[in-house]
């Protein structure tokens, strides 16, 4: 003897399983990405740090290169240093986030002056002066997160 078990009773547990089934591939793939996010922040804070770093030493060193040759711009712009020091970083998204939080906390620092100058060639760009001390008097050294050397 045969049972039937009505067509809609099938169905319906049918789909019981399939939601969820679906919800736990759904929960599974949104963990990965929420840990992939977080550890890409990581790593960017990391190299923001680093970038910051780096910007402070460049300008600095510029203020020491300018009183020891006046020929020298007290000054750098920002534009010209993010492109110095971003120079492996061929997207141009991630260079602009990336120097968005560098520029945040550079003019957040109270050793740096932002002004707007006319710099070789007419131009008006936004520029960092280092205004505090000089501290050091020689070149700090920089490895970046690619491997490169910089001497700034």
């Amino acid at each position: 003897m045969r049972l039937f078990v009505p067509v809609s009773i099938a169905l319906a547990g049918n789909l019981m399983y399939l939601r969820t089934s679906t919800g736990t591939i759904v929960a599974v793939l949104g963990m990965f990405i929420l840990r992939r996010r977080r550890m890409r922040g990581h790593i960017e804070d990391k190299r923001v740090s680093e970038l910051v770093q780096l910007a402070l030493a460049t300008l600095r060193n510029q203020e020491i290169a300018h009183h020891t040759d006046p020929v020298n711009a007290p000054y750098l712009s920002s534009l010209q240093l993010r492109d110095l020091v971003l120079q492996d970083e061929h997207s141009v998204a991630a260079r602009a986030r990336l120097w968005e939080r560098v520029e945040r906390v550079v003019e957040g620092n109270t050793n740096v002056r932002v002004n707007l100058e006319e710099v070789p060639g007419g131009d008006e760009l936004r520029v960092w002066r280092w205004v505090g001390g000089t501290g050091r008097r020689k070149a700090v050294e920089y490895d970046t997160a690619a491997g490169h050397r910089i001497v700034a």
